[in-house]
């Protein structure tokens, strides 16, 4: 049976209840295979510091780890939002992941403005740190055509794309694209149990494998799985 990665996971929200969590990564298993989890948590530099966020965190995944069996891996995770003046937020380099270092980064789902392009230049070149782009399927669907290309060229970025994006011939092409030279990620974003039961998983591999090839639709998902031991 094939095991697969949730990359990223937000069902450990505010106010989760820890039963209802691991009742919801118990479904996605038995339904699915999930038995991997990126636990993202919204965090944002306006209204939180790291070292309260950590905090924050430990507390949640000591909560619901316990309520797991040993099929259950686990890692905590920040979604950090894009603001202006992150770059300027002390020990961003604590919320990275992977061996890779990345920063998971959630970009504003407005328009672009001249200000994000200033702080992802600071993110990269006075913070020196590496972006994974969370949802990148949604960039993708609001901003200029113009403003992807450049977003793809950043050097060593990471991209996670929503498993139910798959379908979308345009977001296979850009997959295939960036699998030569990035660092690609695939999670559900799902955030509530009763989602769930809307999530076609089945589907949107099938729909992958025809659109990418399956040789390429496998080395996906390969790398998903190696990405994470790396970790």
């Amino acid at each position: 049976m094939n095991h697969y990665i949730d990359w990223n996971c937000r069902l450990l929200r505010p106010g989760a209840i820890p039963n209802e969590t691991a009742y919801a990564l118990r479904e996605m298993n038995e339904r699915f295979s999930f038995n991997r989890f990126c636990m993202m948590q919204d965090f944002h530099a306006d209204t939180e510091s790291v070292s309260a966020f950590l905090i924050r965190q430990k507390r949640a995944l000591q909560q619901l780890k316990p309520l797991l069996s040993r099929r259950f891996h686990i890692h905590g995770a920040a979604c950090v939002h894009l603001c202006r003046g992150l770059a300027e937020e002390a020990d961003l380099d604590r919320l990275t992941i992977t061996s890779e270092r990345l920063l998971p980064l959630q970009l504003p789902l407005t328009e672009y403005g001249d200000w994000i392009d200033q702080e992802l230049n600071s993110l990269l070149y006075k913070k020196k740190l590496t972006p994974l782009f969370l949802s990148f399927e949604l960039c993708m669907l609001l901003y200029p055509k113009e403003i992807i290309e450049k977003l793809l060229r950043i050097p060593f970025a990471a991209y996670q794309f929503n498993y139910k994006a798959l379908p979308t011939p345009e977001i296979c092409r850009a997959i295939f694209k960036l699998l030569s030279k990035s660092t690609v990620l695939l999670g559900t974003s799902l955030n509530m149990r009763e989602k769930i039961n809307f999530y076609e998983l089945p589907y949107y591999l099938q729909r992958s494998e025809k659109l990418l090839l399956k040789r390429f639709h496998l080395l996906l998902l390969e790398r998903n799985q190696a990405y994470w031991q790396e970790w």
